[in-house]
């Protein structure tokens, strides 16, 4: 079972930092194409769809999602979702300062260990 929440927690908290870079190489609208709404979405649209840095963290964040759904019929809820969520925000800290992000002090690092000490004994509780 923690292995399960591990692995979810760790491909959310990956897959962030990621959509945050893949998302800056999409290309910015002209202002001839501020108009239509419908355009706009159209347009949005295609081009997230044909820039890879944006497509694979993208499914692999999807891939996290449906691991996700199928954790919450195996494991109890009570412990899933805190356990996911607190690991998805630890890693997603931790990936972001190696991707360049603002750099993880040192008080942010001790958090994020504290985060995953905290899993670990609502997971070890229940079992």
């Amino acid at each position: 079972m923690l292995l399960r929440v591990l692995l979810v927690g760790l491909i959310w908290g990956c897959s962030n930092p990621l959509l945050k870079i893949g998302s800056r190489a999409l290309p910015e609208r002209s202002a001839a194409q501020e108009q239509p709404q419908l355009k706009r979405i159209a347009w949005d649209l295609y081009h997230m769809a044909t820039t890879w840095q944006f497509v694979l963290p993208f499914l692999l964040n999807q891939s996290g999602s449906v691991a996700f759904f199928v954790l919450l019929g195996q494991v109890d809820l009570s412990v899933a979702v805190p356990a996911v969520n607190a690991l998805c925000l630890a890693t997603t800290a931790v990936v972001g300062s190696l991707l360049g992000e603002e750099p993880l002090a040192l008080r942010g690092l001790l958090g994020a260990l504290l985060v995953l000490l905290g899993v670990l004994l609502c997971a070890l509780a229940k079992q």
